[in-house]
């Protein structure tokens, strides 16, 4: 499943704006960039050896040190208190491995095995790891005392895994006390799964409501 990934990373997207403030610089007597370097520049970012900069790829590696060198060349100074021009961040991927992704169910009638991306799909904001439990329904999955409703009011859902529902009540009613047409913040997937967790389920499955929805919609929007 998906999992927040710290990387080292230049920014692609900076050197527009570096070859901008260097075409600018022979105002101040530097020399300016010329139209060769440009062509050398996107020709090499944007060769075929860079395998389209996937983050996390090997192209992307290449991309990132070249950016470094030229802002060095440019005679770029890192941030007060970094001794490099690389900057660390979070970045969640969206993907994940099929082969090592599993989903299967226990009911009287035997055990059902679903398969991913065609059966369901982790969210980007998985978690790695296995869990198992006694499913129980958990209606739309929300807790909202300012409209005073709470899925999990009469539920103990410690150490169960919830299904829930997607959207929220009152969905394209707009007289609903909810948001009218407009969705809150409850309906969110992250939220969902944070309110899961609050309440002790070790993990959370998520459909599309019956409610206005009269065939499958896919899951991977916000949603």
């Amino acid at each position: 499943m998906s999992s927040a990934e710290t990387l080292r990373f230049s920014s692609i997207f900076l050197p527009p704006m570096l070859l901008l403030a260097l075409a600018s610089c022979a105002h101040y007597g530097v020399d300016p960039i010329t139209a060769t370097e440009l062509r050398e520049h996107v020709a090499y970012l944007a060769d075929d050896a860079r395998g389209g900069r996937r983050v996390g790829s090997a192209g992307i590696a290449d991309a990132e040190l070249y950016i470094e060198s030229r802002f060095s060349d440019a005679g770029l100074d890192p941030l007060p208190g970094s001794d490099t021009l690389f900057l660390d961040f979070s970045l969640v991927v969206d993907s994940f491995d099929r082969t090592a992704t599993t989903l299967s169910s226990i009911t009287p009638d035997g055990e059902r095995s679903f398969a991913p991306g065609s059966d369901f799909r982790p969210f980007d904001f998985s978690s790695h790891g296995e869990f198992r439990g006694e499913l129980i329904f958990a209606g739309y999955g929300i807790t909202a005392p300012e409209y005073g409703h709470d899925d999990y009011a009469d539920l103990d859902v410690t150490g169960r895994v919830v299904l829930v529902l997607r959207h929220e009540p009152g969905e394209r009613d707009p007289e609903s006390p909810w948001q009218g047409l407009r969705h809150t913040p409850h309906a969110l997937f992250v939220e969902k799964a944070k309110n899961a967790a609050r309440h002790g389920a070790v993990a959370m499955l998520l459909v599309t409501d019956p409610l206005h929805h009269d065939r499958v919609e896919d899951l991977r929007p916000s949603r």
